[in-house]
């Protein structure tokens, strides 16, 4: 009787060793994911505070928006079509009756403008020495927009452009006369 006690007594023991060592491997994974992902995400936000950006010299003509955009930071900008471009300016002049109607609008990027529906794309890069058709560090991006609603003369607007990493930048603009 004393000797089946000692068996359950050990039976019980080698299952709490077993079920803890299970229990530490899962939370073994878990940190090491977590320290995974927070490794990923340092280098991101390391890449976004090298990334700095300024959009100026915003102006317009008919349907078409223009702007400079200049990398002040230290990381190369590649792709275009991940910069995000995005425009918000008034539809309607206010009077007594109504206020301003703002509409805004995501742009994609087109290397070419075809003229028909909303898109922008970069003109030139200057000085475009190093890496040509890649906005480095130091260089300004002119770049242009087409957009397919009207806009209302002498009503403000604004350009934001966002780069893949989530840097941005805005800057303001008065629809011409």
């Amino acid at each position: 009787m004393g000797f089946s006690t000692i068996v359950a007594t050990g039976v019980s023991v080698l299952i709490l060793l077993v079920v803890g060592y299970f229990l530490l491997m899962g939370f073994s994974g878990s940190i090491n994911n977590l320290t995974a992902t927070m490794k990923d995400v340092e280098s991101m936000k390391g890449d976004q505070m090298k990334t700095s950006i300024a959009v100026s010299n915003i102006s317009t003509s008919g349907h078409n928006v223009t702007f400079e955009m200049d990398n002040n930071g230290y990381t190369k900008i590649t792709d275009f079509s991940k910069i995000e471009v995005i425009i918000t300016f008034n539809q309607t002049m206010p009077d007594q009756y109504s206020s301003w109607v703002q509409k805004t609008d995501w742009f994609p990027y087109q290397k070419n403008l075809t003229g028909t529906e909303n898109a922008w794309t970069c003109v030139t890069i200057v000085p475009d020495m190093i890496d040509p058709g890649v906005l480095d560090p130091g260089e300004k991006m002119y770049a242009s927009m087409y957009v397919q609603d009207d806009l209302v003369p002498g009503s403000l607007g604004w350009v934001v452009v966002m780069t893949p990493n989530g840097a941005s930048s805005m800057g303001y603009f008065r629809v011409k006369i």
